[in-house]
Formats: C-alpha cells, sequence, structure tokens
C-alpha cells in the first residue's frame, strides 16, 4: 500500500532517462505533489490556524492523485474541523497547466481526519461535497523564487450560484508553497463586488513535519 500511495503522489518511473525526458508540466507537477503534503501551522485572526494535507486513495473522486485537506483551530487532528478539502489533480498528458479541483465538505458534515478511517473514506463520494464549475479549478505555476509555487483561481474567472449566501458568488484564491511554509487567502465576493468577510490577508503557516 505505501508503495502504491508513494507512486500515486510521487510519480514512478521506469528509470532515470524518463525522468529526465518528462515534459516541464510534468517535472513541476511532481515537485508541487512532493511539497505539498504535511502540517502546517501559523498565527490567524483570533488564534492560529493547523493545516494537514496528506494523500488518499480516493478513485472515486475520478483521478489518482488525491489530498485531504484539514484546516483547524484547535490542533492537526480536531475531531471539529473548521474546514476540510479534497483535492484531486488533473494527469492528463495534454493539459494546458497543472491544475486541482477542489471539493469542500459543508459546515459540520463530520469526517474529521478522513485519512485514518478507511470505512468513512470509502463511503464519501464526489456528490455528497460542495463542487465547482472547471473554470474554478484551482491553477497551479511556479513562484516567485526556485522551488515556490502559487496557485490561483481569479473572481473574473469563476463564479457559481451559492445556497448558502442565496447569490451568485465570485472567490478569488491564492496558496504559497515551498518547502518550509504554507500560505493561504481565500476571499468570497458577493454579486455586488464587495467581499463577504473582511479579508485577513495571505496567511503563512511554517512547516511543522511531513
Amino acid at each position: 500500500m505505501m508503495l502504491v500511495l508513494a507512486c500515486a503522489v510521487a510519480g514512478c518511473a521506469a528509470g532515470r532517462g524518463a525522468a529526465d525526458a518528462a515534459p516541464p508540466l510534468e517535472t513541476e507537477l511532481r515537485e508541487i505533489l512532493a511539497l505539498l503534503p504535511g502540517r502546517y501551522e501559523g498565527p490567524a485572526p483570533g488564534g492560529r490556524l493547523y493545516h494537514k494535507i496528506v494523500p488518499i486513495v480516493a478513485p472515486q473522486f475520478g483521478g489518482d492523485t488525491v489530498f485531504y485537506h484539514q484546516i483547524s483551530r484547535d490542533g492537526f487532528d480536531s475531531t471539529v474541523p473548521f474546514q476540510q478539502k479534497v483535492y484531486v489533480f488533473d494527469r492528463a498528458r495534454d493539459r494546458a497547466f497543472n491544475r486541482m479541483r477542489s471539493y469542500v465538505f459543508f459546515p459540520k458534515q463530520g469526517y474529521a481526519n478522513l485519512e485514518q478511517d478507511p470505512a468513512a473514506l470509502n463511503a464519501l463520494q464526489p456528490g455528497m461535497l460542495m463542487n465547482f464549475p472547471i473554470e474554478c479549478a484551482i491553477r497551479w505555476e511556479r513562484g516567485a523564487a526556485p522551488g515556490q509555487y502559487r496557485a490561483r483561481v481569479r473572481r473574473e474567472q469563476c463564479s457559481y450560484d451559492s445556497a448558502a449566501f442565496r447569490q451568485r458568488i465570485s472567490p478569488e484564491l491564492t496558496y504559497e508553497l515551498a518547502r518550509d511554509a504554507f500560505a493561504i487567502e481565500d476571499i468570497l465576493y458577493g454579486e455586488d463586488g464587495r467581499p463577504l468577510f473582511p479579508g485577513a490577508g495571505l496567511l503563512r503557516a511554517p512547516r511543522v513535519s511531513r
């Protein structure tokens, strides 16, 4: 199982020649997949945020490279997470850029520490979570410095109808990923063009462990 999971995350190659011949997008994706998993902790308004990002085996989400992201305010393995997401990376050979789809759990939906509960993981289906149009897929690109990556969703390209807010929402999402930290900024704009909640800026969380 560990070997299968490692191959799904890093992408197993037949040998050094195959790795050297990988196209730039595939090389970048391998770097992203190697950097993303980990535990990150950092300050946030009202306290601290704990990010736990782990690879999971979940073929029901339509991909072989899937991650579970749990965000909590009271520890990495909280039983009452602040937010939970499932990420599915696009591995198509003809893709124009590296992107991942995001599935978001409804508030208080359960499934805390999903990676520790195989039965719950097998029972979880994409239709049970909030999902978004393909235009809202998170697009990855190289960052300003070597070994850094940035992921974006731009509000002028992504919008969806929200039952919770009873209006059309446009998100502006930014992730920054490096060897030593993960950072996130997530702003939701309403139909009037104003943020639904006050912005806190890009929240940086240093890596605690892998």
